[in-house]
């Protein structure tokens, strides 16, 4: 589970700002929203949700995440010479263009929680450092300092000749979790397997295509396909999307090797009716659907398979290309004890303001960006204002359309409609 994330330098967020997922300790209503640590003395929401104006920087927050997830997973990858992809620093101010991008995720993997920390300019890491708790005792697993690496003693196995061979622009924690060791292993397969996200970017970096390639054919996962089809089905039935039963067609793709791979094509069935009367069903390849359609589809094998297996779902504009009583649908599946009993995360961004309600979050699920006169991103919680003056409203939609909690595009309509 994710603990909280501090991004510093990174596009439109110029000061230090922290996204965190840990439960006020003097909210008691809603524990269904939370999960409870007995190990540790926080707990953590199941959910978050992130509102702001068009270019307030709520997006950023989701792309520092995947970037963080992709140089991680990639960074062994960077050859001798390489710029640093994942460098896109705030450049509004002449003092930042040229200062570290800063990334501090703290972790929880088990029973231990982890604090890794990343800050890197254009061509080189600048620091780079991974400590672990264990029953509260702070443990250093390792600290870089550009090429000088310090190790703690619970860090196992050969290192010399990984710092021998580390690139100025790659991190050591990929490079030690891929020469097996264990404690980096862990953190490192955590990013792997834990965390998706899904963000759509553009980017004329052709290095950074390469490390944004988008995995969301999800229906091509044979396993997971097969393993969820009952749930599946009971998704997009509950979505309304007219679908009454999904079937696979065994498919035979040639892979240049001497055994053809299997996939599974979705086929979805609609009713088909004569008159009032149900007389069969007419199949439709996953193409011939919607665009909502098809995205729900594709969501519903990654928010099960999420909750199934109790990892992390990062979502940039949930609400897109669907109904906001769908977006509702999700949220409540992780909120939920019982659907949700393996303490999945969902941390996603939103203009949607119907799902603004007390129902569906506490005050510390909802957080608010906005940019500051000089074009730089703030971030704020709820749970930051006075709670007895939020009680009071009948509607936090309404309070935050009013512009109470910020959020909000300023609109100038003089400025709209000056002729000049």
């Amino acid at each position: 589970m994710i603990v909280d994330f501090t991004i510093k330098n990174f596009r439109s967020i110029k000061d230090e700002l922290t996204l965190s997922l840990v439960a006020t300790e003097n909210h008691t209503e809603n524990e269904d929203k939370i999960t409870h640590l007995s190990m540790f003395n926080f707990n953590l929401l199941k959910s978050s949700v992130i509102y702001g104006a068009n270019a307030s920087g709520k997006s950023n927050i989701i792309l520092a995440l995947l970037y963080l997830k992709q140089f991680i997973l990639n960074s062994t990858d960077i050859k001798l010479g390489q710029q640093i992809p994942f460098y896109e620093p705030f450049c509004l101010d002449t003092e930042c263009i040229f200062e570290p991008t800063v990334f501090e995720i703290e972790i929880v993997i088990a029973e231990n929680r982890y604090i890794y920390c990343l800050k890197y300019e254009l061509s080189r890491v600048i620091f780079e450092s991974l400590v672990k708790f264990n029953n509260e005792k702070e443990y250093l697993v390792f600290e870089r300092n550009k090429q000088e690496i310090k190790f703690g003693k619970i860090l196992k196995g050969k290192k010399s000749h990984l710092v021998a061979e580390l690139l100025e622009n790659q991190l050591f924690i990929t490079k030690g979790a891929n020469s097996n060791l264990d404690i980096l292993k862990d953190v490192y397969l955590f990013f792997v397997i834990n965390v998706k996200v899904d963000v759509q970017t553009e980017t004329n970096n052709p290095l950074l295509k390469n490390f944004l390639i988008q995995t969301s054919n999800y229906y091509y996962d044979n396993e997971q396909l097969l393993e969820n089809k009952i749930q599946i089905e009971r998704f997009l039935k509950s979505a309304d999307t007219g679908i009454s039963e999904i079937k696979f067609h065994k498919k035979y793709v040639n892979d240049n090797s001497t055994i053809d791979s299997v996939i599974y094509e979705p086929i979805l069935i609609h009713d088909k009716y004569e008159g009032d009367k149900l007389i069969g069903g007419v199949e439709f390849k996953l193409n011939q659907e919607s665009k909502g359609t098809i995205k729900m589809f594709e969501l519903a094998l990654m928010v099960l398979n999420v909750i199934n297996k109790g990892h992390i779902l990062i979502i940039d504009e949930l609400d897109a290309s669907f109904h906001p009583l769908l977006t509702e649908y999700i949220l409540s599946l992780f909120n939920d004890s019982i659907h949700n009993p393996n303490s999945a995360q969902l941390i996603f961004t939103t203009h949607e303001t119907s799902i603004l309600t007390f129902q569906n979050f506490r005050e510390d699920q909802i957080w608010f960006t906005e940019k500051d006169k000089f074009g730089a991103s703030t971030l704020f919680s709820l749970a930051e204002f006075e709670k007895n003056d939020i009680r009071q409203s009948k509607s936090l939609q309404n309070w935050y359309l009013s512009g109470r909690f910020g959020g909000l595009p300023m609109i100038d309509k003089l400025e709209m409609y000056e002729i000049h």
